[in-house]
């Protein structure tokens, strides 16, 4: 889990403090403090206090400062950033703030960029705007900032303020953060989410998983951790005839089976493929169900043991023949 980030905007602005080579500074956690005029009233019904404007017209509520204006914006201009590697929200977290919005209003607006068409970029706050919509808002606050598509698109990734990413999530950042040059080493790319080196390299060799496995994790990027990653990609090398059994195993994960019996199940279910069959044994009754013989069948081997005394094993051993013989000729002709 990464740890929580540190407000350090200040610090560069001031000259205090140097960013890290080969990072990108990032105004993310730049949140300006609300002034009385910019606030909306939060002794107010929230239902009232969202929809205090026209729905077609969102006001201009004041300007909070230099770094960007907080106005009433329509949900429905609102779209989700493209630059966003989040692949799922939690229900359940969106619920939570939908109480909590309910129940106290919105106390932190959404941050987002104006685009050229006239609609508005999420750049913070996608989960927020779930939970106005889960609730019936109409409208919400949110900080118009100006920022071009690489800064949105770092501020995006370094945007920890919800629930924490998946470790799948992560490692798509991370990936991006090397792809676009935001951060040029593993070093660095965990200096700029606050996170191990470690975190960074057993995250990025998650996505050297096969595309069977990462399509998985694409339908649910918290199937499985950076750990379990490192035994499927041990077991997909070892067991190349036995691919359709390890994928097995990661479907048992989505009925609730633990991370770390992957490989003890695929390692059982191989092993049990592989050895010999059990021999098969018949017993043959009398019309009366007395028992009379006992047939076993042992790869090539047929073993006829008879269980009544009072039959002539010789006779048996006879008719065996003959019908052998028969099935013989029947296989030759």
């Amino acid at each position: 889990m990464s740890r929580k980030p540190l407000k350090v905007s200040g610090l560069i602005q001031s000259g205090r403090l140097v960013p890290q080579a080969g990072i990108t500074a990032s105004t993310a956690f730049d949140t300006p403090a609300e002034s009385p005029a910019a606030e909306i009233r939060q002794d107010q019904p929230a239902e009232v206090a969202y929809n205090a404007q026209p729905a077609n017209t969102p006001a201009v509520v004041a300007p909070v400062n230099a770094l960007g204006v907080e106005k009433l914006i329509d949900l429905d201009l609102l779209d989700d950033s493209p630059f966003q590697t989040r692949l799922k929200y939690d229900p359940e977290r969106i619920d939570e703030i939908s109480q909590s919005f309910l129940s106290a209003g919105q106390s932190t607006p959404i941050t987002a960029r104006q685009m050229p068409n006239g609609r508005y970029e999420i750049i913070k706050g996608q989960t927020r705007k779930k939970a106005a919509i889960n609730i019936g808002w109409k409208q919400a606050r949110v900080l118009v900032v100006s920022r071009t598509d690489r800064e949105a698109e770092l501020d995006v990734m370094v945007d920890n303020t919800g629930a924490p990413p998946t470790e799948y999530e992560e490692a798509l950042m991370f990936r991006k953060a090397m792809s676009k040059e935001y951060a040029t080493t593993q070093k660095a790319v965990a200096a700029m989410f606050l996170v191990s080196q470690a975190k960074v390299s057993n995250g990025l060799a998650m996505l050297n998983l096969p595309a069977e496995v990462l399509s998985l994790l694409d339908e649910e990027p918290g199937l499985f951790g950076a750990h379990a990653a490192k035994v499927i990609h041990s077991l997909w090398e070892t067991y190349p005839t036995h691919h359709h059994v390890i994928l097995k195993a990661i479907q048992r994960l989505k009925e609730g089976a633990d991370q770390g019996s992957i490989q003890v199940w695929v390692t059982q279910q191989i092993n049990a493929a592989s050895r010999p069959p059990r021999a098969q044994k018949h017993l043959i009754p009398s019309s009366s169900g007395a028992p009379r013989y006992l047939t076993q069948a042992k790869d090539r081997d047929i073993i006829v043991r008879i269980s009544d005394r009072s039959i002539d094993a010789a006779m048996v051993h006879q008719k065996i023949d003959e019908m052998l013989r028969k099935m013989a000729d029947e296989v030759t002709e």
